[in-house]
């Protein structure tokens, strides 16, 4: 190998078509014969499916909502039961300390279901019964 043998390809010659029907990629320019793709300024849009109808309109459109609005995390009567006793307080400070409550849950509202006189703070009651219940209690 010699120095005079190295070639230097940092740029690349672009193909110059169209010069003549004797040079390589003359007449037509290697586009074929007639035809839209043959023609000056060529473009099809995308999707396009020489007129048949395009595969996204077949398809079923996607549909659905998903609300953002957090849900209300609930505790059945049952756990709350077998944890609290009579006339004891129910927070979200107390129930996540007694593992009823994740990090996750704590931040969204917190709804339960019970049916023994206890002391309420800061949490959504299960129904009007329940709420009875708690006045009737006096609590």
């Amino acid at each position: 190998m010699k120095i005079n043998n190295i070639e230097f390809k940092a740029y690349k010659k672009s193909k110059r078509v169209g010069r003549g029907t004797s040079g390589k990629g003359g007449k037509t320019g290697g586009r074929g014969t007639k035809g839209q793709r043959a023609r000056a300024g060529f473009n099809v849009p995308i999707g396009f499916e020489g007129g048949q109808t395009k595969l996204f309109r077949k398809l079923p459109k996607a549909g659905g909502f998903k609300s953002r609005k957090p849900r209300n995390y609930i505790i059945q009567s049952s756990k709350i039961n077998d944890n609290f006793k009579d006339g004891e307080n129910v927070s979200i400070k107390t129930l996540s300390d007694k593992k009823m409550l994740s990090d996750r849950t704590s931040a969204q509202k917190v709804k339960i279901l019970f049916d023994k006189p206890l002391k309420v703070k800061v949490i959504l009651a299960s129904n009007i019964l329940a709420s009875k219940k708690i006045k009737k209690a006096g609590k």
